[in-house]
């Protein structure tokens, strides 16, 4: 088991949900992010991925706070930190690195935003379709085992797709209402060619061309469960990216 330890994992997100009614019928997962407080939330949350090669990615978020303007123009700021190893016991050929250049959240530093824009749906109504993109910049580390030195990186990861929205309920519990999301996304990497060409000790590409799959439900002090599907269509030549690679993500809070 090799460990990589992720001290920075920063998510800056620029969210806009469906919009708001006055209506109680729109979900508590749709509405605007919360107002600013008076105090940061600190160890409210955090995730875990899972991948069926055995790889893991678990990482707490340290605070959560909000900048602009209540209501209105929000980036919501947050600090995670956290661990990476392979389940199995056995990482070869590099293969945690390749699952943290394929996982958006990955990375032993990660600054990024994302949201969703509204194109169809009644005001008022959850369920809705949207566009939804994804930016970021993160500090990855692999390994060269020729020299036996680690070896980071900086890439860039970018999406942009759809998302289907409809609402989601426990039976007994009508008044907690959630939401069920589909999407489908087209992914584009870039990481310095040097650098890679050195992590597996051959000759490869600097950009990376992809797509994703992904469904989730997410129903607050219930369930927040994302399944996703990567595959990527102009990549590395090696057996590891020829695979495709299925997802599962938990998020939680605590409050």
């Amino acid at each position: 088991m090799k460990p990589t330890l992720t001290l920075l994992l920063v998510t800056v997100a620029f969210q806009s949900f469906c919009q708001p009614a006055d209506s109680g019928r729109i979900s508590k997962a749709t509405e605007m992010v919360p107002l600013i407080s008076t105090r940061p939330e600190v160890l409210t949350g955090g995730f875990i991925d899972i991948v069926q090669t055995g790889q893991m990615n678990a990482s707490a978020r340290l605070f959560k706070l909000y900048v602009g303007e209540p209501g209105k123009f929000q980036v919501p700021v947050s600090l995670y930190s956290g661990v990476s190893a392979n389940s199995f016991g056995n990482s070869k050929n590099n293969e945690d690195f390749v699952h943290h250049l394929i996982n958006p959240s990955a990375g032993i530093f990660n600054l990024s935003f994302d949201g969703n824009i509204k194109l169809a749906g009644r005001k008022g109504r959850i369920t809705c379709l949207q566009l939804q993109y994804m930016g970021s910049v993160r500090l990855l580390s692999g390994y060269d085992y020729t020299l036996s030195r680690n070896i980071t990186l900086f890439n860039s990861n970018e999406s942009l797709g759809l998302m289907f929205i409809t609402g989601a309920w426990e039976r007994n519990r009508v008044n907690n209402p959630g939401v069920f999301w589909v999407n489908i996304r087209g992914i584009y990497s870039i990481s310095p060619t040097g650098q890679l060409a050195e992590i597996f000790g051959l000759s490869v590409k600097s950009i990376m061309l992809g797509y994703s799959l992904g469904m989730g439900i997410e129903i607050s002090q219930a369930v927040n469960v994302r399944l996703l599907y990567y595959r990527y269509t102009a990549a590395l030549e090696l057996p590891s990216f020829l695979q495709p690679y299925f997802q599962v993500s938990f998020n939680y809070t605590m409050k």
